[in-house]
């Protein structure tokens, strides 16, 4: 079993895997109207409507390559493909009022150089597939979806890893299930899931503008009053009286042991007043240099 792959099993065809509790169904869908026959089979199926199964969790739908190689011929089959996908559109809203989780999966980069004929080069190259995704965002099959898995985003940097123009290997894939995988703690609401839960009452919890406030005003009251218990020091001169116990005069207390250990011959005090005395003799000699150099210029 190289690879995990079981040639037994046809490729253009339905398939269902089941892994522990969680089944996968595959319904093979190369066209637009295919995909809005199987989502119309889905429905009536299942008889979701009146509960007697449960719906599908998750549905995830593509389509738009094999409909330029079949379709989009003539401008005839061009307006018949736009109408094909409107009811596509139509149809994606239905899953979505009926509260089912949808997923569109946008085509991916095709390789043009790699397509194994002149007529899939000619028909259904990266530049036709273009056209193909704007139809589908233009005609509103994005906007009908609960999320959009984008397959340009992650193909276009491989894609001269597509051996046939169409098809990724694994690891490319892999990179497009971890995006779908992120987004289903999201997609999937359920009891069971309890880190959506968790996670959509985050922004109640952190997120109030009063709380960020007042530890704004906190930091302002530490760094300007000098105060490291947010102002509540100052409550000490209503019993002591005067200035004499306030923070902003007692950092020349706590700086003093500091300036003698280092020995220095003047407190701290004494040293921020002459700094300040240095400060303003620098601030004149700098006013004078200014007022000579005016005065040579004007000379």
């Amino acid at each position: 079993d190289a690879g995990g792959i079981d040639s037994s099993l046809q490729s253009h065809s339905d398939s269902l895997r089941k892994f522990g509790t969680t089944t996968i169904e595959f319904k093979w869908a190369p066209l637009s109207i295919d995909v809005v026959t199987k989502i119309k089979n889905l429905k009536s199926t299942t008889a979701m409507l009146h509960g007697s199964k449960t719906p599908p969790d998750l549905v995830l739908v593509g389509a738009g390559v094999f409909d330029k190689l079949h379709l989009a011929l003539t401008d005839e089959d061009s307006q018949s493909e736009r109408d094909v996908v409107t009811r596509l559109t139509a149809e994606l809203r239905s899953l979505h009022q009926m509260d089912i989780p949808t997923v569109w999966f946008s085509p991916p980069t095709v390789n043009t150089r790699a397509l194994n004929s002149d007529e899939k080069r000619s028909q259904m190259n990266e530049e036709s597939i273009e056209d193909m995704r704007r139809v589908y965002a233009e005609l509103g099959v994005e906007s009908s979806v609960t999320f959009v898995l984008d397959g340009p985003s992650f193909t276009h940097e491989r894609v001269a890893d597509s051996f046939d123009g169409v098809h990724y290997p694994d690891d490319v894939y892999d990179a497009g299930s971890q995006i779908l995988f992120n987004a289903l703690d999201w997609l999937i609401d359920g009891p069971d899931n309890s880190f959506a839960s968790s996670y959509n009452e985050m922004p109640r919890i952190t997120g109030n503008p009063f709380l960020g406030m007042m530890m704004l005003c906190f930091a302002i009251i530490g760094l300007f009053f000098f105060d490291g218990y947010f102002g509540i020091s100052y409550l000490a001169q209503i019993f002591v009286g005067g200035n004499n116990v306030a923070p902003s005069e007692l950092y020349h207390d706590a700086l003093d042991p500091i300036f003698t250990r280092l020995k220095l011959n003047q407190s701290a005090k004494d040293w921020k007043i002459e700094s300040q005395d240095d400060d303003n003799e620098l601030r004149s000699l700098l006013g004078r240099s200014s007022t000579s150099s005016s005065l040579s210029r004007r000379r």
